[in-house]
């Protein structure tokens, strides 16, 4: 099983700079966006054996997707896929993860041509407050479009619980066999949080025993968003998230991170206070 964390620009610190870290707290893989685009060299030049995905655009964030209609997008679009079919082999690069349409702007038809383009296997994951039923429609056209590019389900636990709550471990066993991937961070019963663990209303715990109970044996991607850069928080849901899928590692990582934590404060305060000068 793969541990990672989703890594982009912060505060005027480059992804590049950011990579060394995950190579410290002993990741083994980084979720990648449009963001480190400008900043590709660094990030290759540090990169190692991290293995990556990339997340295609999404349209709350960046205002688009893969599926947007309209000459505006096209070109932006096309370097994304260009840039992806490029390096996807120097990146490690495992998937390219896309979500369902999510506006009106967006259509299913353009989004399937634009992942046909791309040159690594497609995973598909589930969105906030849209239901299975919808999804799994999606997910099965896609499988006949993609075919064998259609490499799986990306699984995004926070999404799940904030469009079900109570029944949220009730997934669908269509989708739980196609799972490879994982997204996992914590939330409030409202809004998408992306907290680190512990740090929300999600019994985050509950879906670790599933994943168990299912034999999962792929990534778990943080997508965690903690106040400043906290690599306390960061290294506190790593260790929530092998206490339950490998107690040997948590125990590892536990005596490494007490040793390693006042190292990569420092170092991490420095890079700040780099970037600020």
């Amino acid at each position: 099983m793969k541990i990672g964390v989703t890594i982009e620009p912060f505060e005027g610190i480059p992804a590049g700079h950011l990579v060394p870290f995950a190579h410290a707290i002993s990741l083994d893989h980084i979720e990648i966006n449009v963001n480190i685009m400008p900043g590709i060299e660094e990030v290759l030049e540090k990169l190692g054996k991290l293995t990556t995905t990339f997340h295609m655009p999404i349209y709350f964030v960046e205002g688009y997707g893969p599926g947007t209609k309209g000459k505006k997008y096209e070109k932006k679009l096309s370097e994304i896929i260009s840039f992806i079919n490029k390096y996807h082999k120097d990146l490690n690069m495992l998937y390219t993860l896309a979500h369902p349409p999510e506006s009106d702007d967006e259509t299913i038809e353009l989004l399937l041509e634009r992942l046909q383009q791309i040159n690594t296997p497609i995973i598909l994951e589930n969105i906030p407050w849209q239901k299975d039923d919808e999804f799994i429609a999606f997910y099965n056209n896609a499988k006949d479009v993609l075919g064998k590019q259609l490499a799986g389900h990306a699984i995004d636990a926070a999404h799940r619980f904030l469009t079900y709550h109570e029944d949220w471990l009730n997934v669908p066993k269509e989708l739980i066999k196609d799972i490879v991937y994982v997204h996992l961070q914590d939330t409030s019963k409202k809004q998408d949080d992306h907290l680190p663990l512990g740090q929300g209303e999600m019994p985050y715990k509950d879906f670790l025993r599933f994943l168990k109970k299912n034999g999962y044996k792929g990534v778990i991607n943080q997508e965690i968003k903690p106040k400043g850069l906290d690599l306390v928080c960061i290294m506190d849901s790593c260790l929530e998230i092998l206490k339950i899928v490998n107690k040997a590692r948590f125990l590892r990582l536990k005596a490494k991170y007490t040793i390693l934590t006042p190292i990569l404060k420092r170092k991490i305060n420095k890079a700040a206070e780099t970037m600020k000068s």
